[in-house]
Order: C-alpha cells, then structure tokens, then sequence
C-alpha cells in the first residue's frame, strides 16, 4: 500500500491503478502503467510496469511530476501502441 501522501497525489492528479501514466523523475520521463503497491515494496516508492514488461520502482521524492496519458480502460492498446515505436 502507498503511503496517504501518495494516495493524496494520485487523487489531486486523477490517477488510479492501471493507468498509464508519465513519470518526471530524475530529469527522466518514463512511461508505464501504475501498478499497485505490495507489502514487500516501501510505501514510497512507486511502482509502474514499463513497455518492456518490466516493473521499476521509483522514489516518491525523486518524482518532480505525475501526468495520466491513459485511463486503466485502454491500458493494454497503448501499452500495445508503445510496444512496436
């Protein structure tokens, strides 16, 4: 589970799990679907699920920006979409 911060953030931002979602972090901007948090991940660190297939974490206080790009209800066409740029 994510820490109420974080919850707080994707609440104000119009997030939710499964959304595909763009990601300001470390002066990067990285794409995934927002992936719910597990107890064996910190509660603030941010999971997504990149084009690849690969899940990252990412540290809450290293993120500068939270954009959504996609809803949960068409995650999979553009994941789809990303996969062969």
């Amino acid at each position: 589970m994510y820490s109420a911060i974080i919850e707080e953030r994707f609440d104000k931002e119009g997030v939710k799990y499964g959304d595909i979602v763009e990601v300001s972090w470390k002066g990067r901007k990285l794409i995934g679907e927002l992936m719910p948090s597990s107890e064996a991940n910190s509660e603030n660190v941010i999971i997504i699920k990149l084009k690849n297939g690969y899940n990252i974490g990412l540290a809450y206080s290293d993120i500068a920006e939270i954009k959504k790009i996609g809803s949960a209800s068409n995650a999979s066409a553009i994941n789809k979409e990303n996969s062969s740029t």
